[in-house]
């Protein structure tokens, strides 16, 4: 079977554009709630960081911010994979912004929490396997491997079942995905600065 074209890198662009101008309120939303998440366990942080600076960093209270503190970095980092998640299934299907289909975002992201981070392990591990080979495996791997969450969340295939069909989707097009992921790279950096 001959491969089919790529789009071009401007069509890829205005796609894009399409499908975020449809869906920029629930993305806005579900980008915005890791952001809060961050500032009210900063305010609940706040007392214990007066009290551990009053207690003249008594141990027993240094131990126990510690404790606290790595509780709410961890509560942060799910917050921030589950909003990740659902902005993929916002990407998936265009959802009216409620806030009963913002929580089924997160409730959907929730159920396939741990496969995504499970597929997420293995293209890292994958990437890092390759680099440690030498930069070009690393770089070739990363390019093989780049759609396996994408795989996952759009065509629902799981484990290394995705890092198969993300490689077998390079196939044949893996100049023009590493082009396209350059051109990406480049432009997200010049849209950050």
């Amino acid at each position: 079977m001959k491969n089919q074209p790529l789009l071009s890198i401007g069509d890829l662009f205005r796609k894009s554009f399409h499908a975020y101008k449809d869906r920029a309120l629930s993305m806005g939303v579900l980008m915005l709630i890791p952001f809060l998440a961050f500032v009210v366990i900063g305010i609940l942080l706040l007392p214990l960081i007066i009290a551990l600076f009053f207690s003249n960093f008594n141990t027993t209270l240094v131990l126990l911010s510690i404790v606290v503190f790595f509780v709410f970095v961890l509560i942060c980092c799910v917050i921030n994979i589950l909003s990740y998640i659902a902005l993929f299934y916002c990407l998936k299907k265009t959802v009216p912004l409620t806030i009963d289909n913002i929580k089924g975002l997160f409730l959907k992201a929730w159920g396939v929490f741990g496969n995504y981070l499970w597929i997420t392990f293995l293209t890292g591990l994958m990437v890092i396997l390759g680099f440690l080979l030498l930069i070009i495996p690393g770089i070739i791997f990363s390019v093989w491997f780049c759609l396996a969450t994408f795989v996952f969340v759009f065509e629902g295939t799981r484990g290394s079942k995705a890092l198969q069909q993300s490689k077998q989707l390079v196939k044949g097009y893996w100049w023009a995905v590493f082009g396209r992921i350059i051109v990406l790279q480049i432009t997200t950096t010049i849209i950050s600065l």
